[in-house]
């Protein structure tokens, strides 16, 4: 794991129970990023961004896993 990158699969973990499951898991909304981020005080918009696109490569890895695990099971 590349150094720092801990604080944001920490983060990304804790945003994964946001997300709406149903049919299909979800995306995690920006609205938990954003509340989370002003939880931990993060104001510096270049901070929040990366903040989003970390999540957002996290989530989208997971959701791919997801999908492809739902497509063989259906096979």
């Amino acid at each position: 794991m590349l150094p720092g990158a801990s604080e944001y699969l920490d983060a990304f973990w804790a945003l994964s129970s946001d997300r709406q499951t149903g049919m299909n898991v979800g995306q995690i909304p920006w609205t938990a990023i954003e509340a989370y981020a002003r939880r931990l005080g993060v104001e510096d918009p270049d901070e929040f961004e990366t903040l989003v696109k970390m999540i957002r490569v996290c989530d989208n890895v997971l959701l791919a896993h997801v999908k492809q695990k739902s497509e063989k099971a259906g096979a």
